[in-house]
């Protein structure tokens, strides 16, 4: 194997590396147990969220708001993982969103785009992207291609509720009390401590920026590219 080749393969390695990135601050902590069977929770570090891994049958706004906030209740047994503690800030409510997809204070969105790096239908001027939807989920095992109701009230309208829709990545308001039944899925604040003799019980750090995928394509290219050019230029 001539040294052209083997430098290609290393930039192809490193490629790899730099795309398996792509949920680096989305970290499974523990389980725990609603009804009889075990979900997952995900602690995502940039926003300091816990959010349990379960999608709540479609019902009506206040329906949905009643069980993510009886949830401590509700899960009888959670259990972190070795070396995880967490200081908890608040309790389990449904997640926030906003109007449009570029909003700030929208955990929806930044779950949905930032951290599992799925494509909305349309970008902030309205033109089509083409392979939106969820297609990544990173460590999430149920989340539906469907709309969730978040925990936002319209500001114009009290009866209304804003809803997020992980098939297309938008957000719209809805009648809390409507034929219109959607998922709940719950979210809760707190910080994550390592217990780890290493760190000694010390914050969790953020994540390294995750990379978007036209910039690991772009790498790739110049680096395959580098490694033709040296090729070429020894014959």
């Amino acid at each position: 194997m001539n040294k052209a080749i083997k430098r290609l393969l290393a930039a192809l390695a490193i490629i790899g590396a730099v795309a398996g990135t792509a949920s680096a601050s989305l970290i499974t902590i523990g389980q725990a147990t609603y009804g009889s069977s075990n979900y997952n929770l995900i602690y995502d570090n940039d926003s300091s969220l816990v959010w349990l891994d379960y999608s709540h049958q479609a019902e009506e706004w206040w329906d949905q708001v009643a069980w993510a906030s009886n949830l401590g209740t509700a899960l009888t047994d959670i259990k972190l993982n070795s070396g995880y503690n967490m200081i908890w800030s608040s309790g389990w409510r449904l997640p926030t969103t906003a109007e449009g997809n570029y909003e700030t204070n929208n955990e929806f969105i930044h779950l949905y785009s930032a951290e599992l790096g799925n494509i909305t239908f349309s970008d902030v001027n309205n033109v089509y992207q083409p392979g939106y939807g969820l297609y990544h989920t990173g460590p999430f095992q149920n989340l539906q291609s469907a709309s969730y109701w978040s925990s936002t009230v319209s500001q114009y309208q009290n009866d209304e509720a804003w809803t997020y829709d992980l098939l297309n990545g938008f957000s719209s308001t809805t009648l809390m009390e409507s034929d219109l039944d959607f998922l709940g899925i719950a979210v809760r604040s707190g910080q994550l401590i390592d217990d780890s003799p290493i760190l000694g019980g010390t914050p969790v750090p953020e994540a390294a920026p995750v990379p978007e995928p036209s910039t690991v394509l772009l790498l790739g290219g110049g680096l395959a590219g580098l490694a033709f050019m040296r090729r070429k230029k020894k014959k």
